[in-house]
């Protein structure tokens, strides 16, 4: 067990065999840990929140104290500013997200400009640029999580804080248009924090975070056809001899996680697992998600 005082932000490998998380001590450092065996590795002093590369093959974290995103390969060690201070205009001490298209020319970038607002930036990881593609102007909003549809063509964001109605799952298209939330139904969408992607697209685990415990749920069915432009109605669906689309389902996979915290825990790739942090005794665990077996990885 690393001597560390707080984790953050694990991610998983697209292979499933480990996780990197972010962790504050003497001295904040990054960590990849082997999910089997618990072995932690040093991947970078003086980092934090870091993300893997498409490929697995590198990762992108933000470099301290300058709050430089940058890509790292992890066999080379060569690195290259992803996106600089200023450019776009969010600021790096308030939270914030990221996280790379599915053919790596992108990073999707949800963050805020100011304390009065929350803004979703498109970023070229090859220096073209980026441009805004959302921007909530509510005071006190922030994102919570962020993530790619399997396909590049939309970006997963939660949004939290700010007005309670705003609250929960929200999607909005690559190319433009306005962001529509996702409907739940048995998880309060304002308790929305965290989220992960199944490797077939068509699935997510999610975290809820209400008084005094956190919540794990399943959730399948949660976007509309791509070509849909306007909500489904019947008499739509009918006139194009399409069904209408079911609406998103939901399934708890675990309640009362009172030990769990969402700053940290992720749901591995294939959503069987979720890695986390047992928050009484501060040592990194694994749980198995269909039969509720916890397996602690830590070993002091």
């Amino acid at each position: 067990k690393p001597g560390v005082n707080i984790w953050r932000r694990f991610h998983w490998s697209p292979d499933g065999r480990s996780f990197i998380g972010s962790a504050v001590g003497q001295k904040p450092r990054m960590y990849q840990i082997d999910a089997a065996t618990g072995q932690a590795t040093i991947v970078v002093d003086g980092g934090s929140q870091p993300v893997w590369s498409r490929d697995g093959q590198g990762i992108l974290y933000v470099k301290l104290p300058t709050s430089r995103i940058v890509q790292r390969d992890l066999q080379t060690q060569d690195e290259k500013d992803v996106v600089a201070p200023g450019n776009p205009l969010f600021d790096g001490r308030l939270d914030f997200w990221f996280d790379p298209s599915p053919d790596g020319r992108q990073l999707a970038l949800l963050g805020a400009p100011n304390g009065q607002s929350m803004a979703l930036w498109l970023i070229s990881v090859d220096g073209g640029g980026s441009r805004e593609q959302l921007k909530v102007n509510t005071p006190g909003t922030f994102g919570g999580s962020l993530v790619w549809t399997r396909d590049g063509k939309l970006v997963l964001f939660t949004q939290q804080g700010g007005d309670e109605k705003q609250r929960g799952l929200w999607y909005i298209s690559a190319s433009g248009g306005e962001p529509r939330k996702v409907a739940l139904s048995g998880v309060e969408a304002k308790n929305v924090t965290r989220f992960a992607m199944h490797p077939d697209g068509k699935q997510l685990a999610l975290t809820a975070q209400g008084t005094g415990k956190s919540e794990v749920w399943a959730v399948a069915n949660f976007l509309p056809p791509l070509a849909e432009s306007a909500p489904a109605t019947a008499a739509a669906a009918a006139a194009r001899q399409q069904p209408v689309p079911a609406g998103p389902s939901t399934r708890q996979v675990w309640a009362d996680a009172v030990d769990y915290s969402p700053l940290m825990g992720a749901a591995s790739p294939d959503g069987k697992y979720l890695a986390y942090v047992d928050w009484q005794s501060g040592h990194v665990a694994v749980r198995e998600l269909a039969t509720g077996t916890n397996r602690r990885l830590s070993k002091q």
